[in-house]
């Protein structure tokens, strides 16, 4: 008697997210509840003489803790986590050989196909962005507070997590770069295809400039 087949379980999809690979709903157990609020209690004086109500607040105390330091974690989880795109991005940056790295060797390993103009103004503008300031509007002051903000990498884990700093940051930079340049070439060519049809003489006046030599 043949056996029926089975349908082969498919292999779970990773989080998004590694708090989320832990904490699907964000709910804490009753257990871990009770486990913080049984560590509350420690302060009071006898917390084995809690009446219900008490226990009920100290377990309202727990909650909130919980979901401030679950929200905290998640927050800090979605500054640190790597997707699949930044993961095969970064192995296509070359490592540097020694330490400690200066300014102008890492703009040179993030940005191989940028002339040098370009990653000063992305530098300077990276700088200024992680000091909070506008990048048209700042100051040569604010811009040489930026920029002394910077010291040079020491370590691979150093030049790990400045590297995923900087390309999130270059991405989006550059794509608006890019975004800019193609408005503007399009507004160039509306305005000049508008200066040539400007440049023709209406339709009109050309039938009643050849209608006389015509007849």
């Amino acid at each position: 008697m043949k056996r029926p087949k089975t349908e082969a379980k498919s292999p779970k999809t990773p989080a998004a997210n590694p708090a989320d690979a832990e904490h699907p709903c964000r709910i804490p157990t009753t257990a871990q509840l009770a486990q913080l609020a049984a560590t509350l209690a420690k302060d009071l004086n006898n917390p084995f003489q809690l009446s219900r109500a008490e226990a009920t607040l100290l377990a309202y105390a727990a909650w909130h803790l919980w979901h401030g330091a679950d929200r905290v974690r998640n927050e800090v989880a979605r500054d640190y986590y790597v997707s699949p795109s930044e993961r095969a991005a970064a192995r296509e940056v070359a490592r540097p050989k020694r330490y400690p790295l200066g300014k102008a060797e890492f703009l040179r390993i993030m940005l191989p196909k940028q002339r040098a103009e370009a990653r000063a103004k992305a530098w300077r503008d990276y700088n200024l962005k992680l000091a909070g300031k506008n990048s048209e509007t700042a100051t040569v002051v604010e811009l040489q507070a930026a920029s002394s903000q910077w010291t040079p990498i020491q370590t691979q884990a150093e030049f790990v997590f400045s590297e995923l700093g900087f390309r999130r940051w270059w991405d989006k930079y550059h794509a608006a770069q890019v975004s800019a340049g193609r408005r503007n070439a399009a507004a160039k060519r509306k305005k000049k295809a508008k200066k040539r049809r400007k440049a023709r003489p209406p339709v009109d006046q050309l039938r009643n400039a050849l209608l006389p030599h015509l007849t």
